[in-house]
């Protein structure tokens, strides 16, 4: 993600400014809590619902939103998340202006479905290999 200015301030500035550290390391540590819930669960449907639980914990952070969360999680969980850039959204046919956790749930159904089925890879590989294609194709 690219580090941006605006009224004096860059974007990383602009965040840790708004979050006390406190805050970031509760809201962290809830969202890695439910993530590390999915291994002992097989019922995808939970697995979807400590996904969002996870999701919305750290959109609890300002700045944070869905988008942001998944690039957040996905480095960490490649297996359960895919990273929700532009790019990926609309290579597997989603609006790029996703912006609430439910719509955004319904993208990881489909990254971690087309990722598994069809590519044998993680949804966060699959995630990052559609945006360097987007990327490399429009340079």
């Amino acid at each position: 993600m690219e580090n941006f200015t605006f009224q004096g301030e860059t974007s990383t500035e602009r965040f840790e400014n708004k979050n006390d550290p406190k805050s970031v390391q509760k809201h962290t540590e809830l969202a890695i809590s439910n993530m590390n819930k999915l291994v002992t669960l097989s019922n995808s449907k939970e697995k979807m619902e400590y996904t969002k639980k996870a999701l919305d914990e750290l959109c609890k952070l300002k700045y944070v939103g869905p988008v942001t969360a998944t690039a957040i999680l996905g480095p960490i969980f490649p297996e359960h998340i895919g990273y929700a850039s532009d790019e990926a959204l609309e290579s597997l046919g989603f609006d790029r202006n996703v912006r609430t956790t439910k719509k955004l749930m319904e993208f990881l159904d489909v990254v971690k479905s087309v990722s598994e089925d069809v590519f044998n890879t993680s949804p966060f590989r699959l995630s990052d290999v559609l945006w360097t294609v987007a990327w490399a194709t429009t340079k």
